[in-house]
C-alpha cells in the first residue's frame, strides 16, 4: 500500500509534468508556424540559387558551343573567362580550364582541341553529358572561321556532309537544351 503522503507527492509530480507538457506544447504550437515559414523561405532561396547556377552553366555552355569555330572571339573568351566563377567547385572543368589557359599565343590546333575538351567538360557539368557527347562538340566547329577556302567539288561535298552531321547534332542539342527542366 502506498501512504497518503507518497500518493500526494506522486499526484503533485504528475500535475507538474502535465503542466510542463502543456507549456511545452503551447510554446511549440506558437513558434512552429514561424519556424516553418523560415524553413520554407530558406529552401526557396536555396532552390532559386541552384536554378540560377544551372542557368549560368547553361549560358556558358551555349556560348562555348556557338563559338567553338571561333575560339578567339570576344564572346568565346568571355565564356571561358567566366568559368572560374561559374564552375569553381567542379574539379574536372577547372582542370580543363587550366590546360586551355596554359596554351598561350596565337590560335593553334592544340588550342582548339583544348577548347573543345573544355566545352565537353562544361556540358557534363551542366547536366548534358547524356545528350551532348564529345563528338557532338567536335563536329561542326569548322563552319565559321575554319571553312576551307578551296571549294572544289570534292572539298565542297565533304563540307556538305559535315554540315548535315552538324545540323543533326545541333538539332539534337537544341532539343535537349529546350526540354531540360531543372
Amino acid at each position: 500500500m502506498v501512504s497518503s503522503d507518497a500518493a500526494a507527492w506522486l499526484q503533485a509530480v504528475a500535475g507538474v509534468a502535465t503542466f510542463g507538457a502543456a507549456c511545452f506544447a503551447a510554446y511549440f504550437t506558437n513558434i512552429a508556424p514561424t519556424r516553418a515559414a523560415q524553413l520554407s523561405e530558406t529552401l526557396r532561396k536555396q532552390n532559386d540559387e541552384a536554378g540560377l547556377h544551372r542557368r549560368e552553366k547553361r549560358a556558358v555552355l551555349l556560348v562555348m558551343m556557338q563559338e567553338r569555330g571561333r575560339v578567339s572571339s570576344p564572346d568565346a573568351q568571355k565564356a571561358v573567362n567566366s568559368i572560374p566563377v561559374v564552375f569553381a567547385g567542379d574539379g574536372k572543368v577547372m582542370a580543363a580550364y587550366r590546360r586551355l589557359s596554359s596554351e598561350t599565343g596565337p590560335y593553334t590546333p592544340e588550342r582548339l582541341r583544348l577548347y573543345l575538351a573544355l566545352t565537353t567538360e562544361v556540358a557534363r557539368s551542366a547536366g548534358f553529358s547524356d545528350v551532348i557527347t564529345s563528338s557532338d562538340v567536335d563536329v561542326g566547329y569548322f563552319l565559321s572561321d575554319n571553312v576551307p577556302a578551296d571549294r572544289s567539288t570534292e572539298n565542297f561535298a565533304v563540307l556538305m556532309k559535315q554540315q548535315v552531321k552538324l545540323r543533326e547534332s545541333l538539332t539534337r542539342i537544341a532539343e535537349a537544351i529546350e526540354s531540360y527542366k531543372p
